[in-house]
């Protein structure tokens, strides 16, 4: 009887000692969870990362050279870290653009066009949408730079040859969009890379550009042309697949300037037939090229620029070829706003 009469107060101690027990591990869990939140918000940078064991040492590396250089804009001084910055980075959150510049003395670039592209990028980044961000990286000292071995130069992330260069991040280690040398300081054409405020919209209509890969569908073309409207012609190289961009580097610093005063300066009627010649150097130089091999609309190099002339139906097609430097705005302005 005694013993029974015991038994239920030690439940009683046992079920009230557990009770504790648990409530001091729910608080420490709770405490846990907040500490690590608090240091989360506190040591975070203002990017996200995948984190990845293989990219643990690379991570590391980047908290330690990441600089801030204002709301959304970041610098690195090498290949390696914006390799890794960009290999992290979540696209979801806003687009992400990268400007590859010279590196700096005593607060200056030692390239000029660098340092003349310097207020002109960044006045036009204080336009782009609040959730843009912009990863400036040094290429290096001009030794660097004209080391043709410069990773700059010869890995498929950035593949550039002139400086300054800027280029929109498209995810899976791709770029596009590039703006080179005197393009990047043209505030026209910054607000429409950066998709700036008040925002740049092409004027002219989807059907004014179209694209042809095949000499003789170009000779059938130009046949059919009548002379009704304003045609330009622009040579240029296929894309290479392991860059995404144009495998002529001279092709792929003129696309988006020719597409861009195309479009504000060649009358509202025209048409830009982008005339894609080969999809490698090789093909290109090949003879048998039906580009090459047609005297209709004479093209020797890419990219190559030039308006097709035909003032009747019954008078033969021959075309006028743009000779200046494309980087003469107002001799490509021109160009384009000519009535012949």
């Amino acid at each position: 009887m005694s013993s029974k009469g015991k038994s239920p107060p030690a439940a009683h101690a046992l079920t009230t000692m557990r009770i504790f027990q648990l409530t001091l591990a729910l608080l420490f869990l709770s405490t846990v969870t907040y500490m690590a939140k608090f240091t989360t918000i506190w040591t975070a940078p203002s990017f996200k990362f995948s984190v990845d064991e293989a990219h643990a040492e690379n991570l590391a590396r980047l908290h330690e050279v990441l600089e801030m250089r204002g709301p959304n804009r970041f610098f690195v001084a090498d290949f390696d870290a914006a390799d890794t910055y960009l290999r992290t980075v979540n696209l979801a959150e806003g687009p992400v653009f990268v400007l590859l510049t010279s590196s700096e003395a005593n607060g200056t670039y030692w390239c000029p066009d660098c340092e003349d592209a310097r207020q002109p990028i960044t006045d036009a980044f204080a336009r782009a949408p609040t959730n843009t961000r912009l990863l400036e990286v040094s290429v290096g000292s001009p030794q660097d730079w004209k080391d043709d071995f410069n990773p700059f130069r010869t890995r498929s992330l950035f593949h550039i040859r002139k400086i300054p260069s800027l280029l929109k991040y498209d995810g899976d280690l791709k770029t596009s969009q590039l703006l080179s040398e005197t393009f990047a300081m043209q505030p026209a054409l910054l607000d429409f890379v950066f998709k700036s405020k008040p925002r740049v919209e092409m004027s002219h209509p989807a059907s004014s550009y179209k694209t042809i890969r095949d000499g003789n569908e170009m000779l059938a073309f130009l046949e059919a042309y009548q002379g009704d409207y304003p045609l330009f012609l622009y040579f240029t190289s296929g894309i290479k697949r392991r860059t995404g961009r144009p495998w002529c580097p001279y092709c792929d610093i003129a696309d988006v300037p020719l597409h861009f005063y195309f479009d504000k300066h060649a009358p509202k009627h025209a048409v830009l037939l982008t005339l894609v010649v080969a999809d490698s150097f090789s093909e290109w130089k090949d003879r048998d090229n039906p580009f090459r091999q047609q005297s209709v609309a004479p093209v020797r190099a890419v990219p190559t620029l030039s308006r097709v002339v035909r003032a009747s139906p019954t008078d033969p097609v021959s075309t006028r070829t743009y000779s200046l430097a494309l980087k003469d705005i107002q001799a490509l302005q021109s160009f384009f706003e000519s009535p012949h």
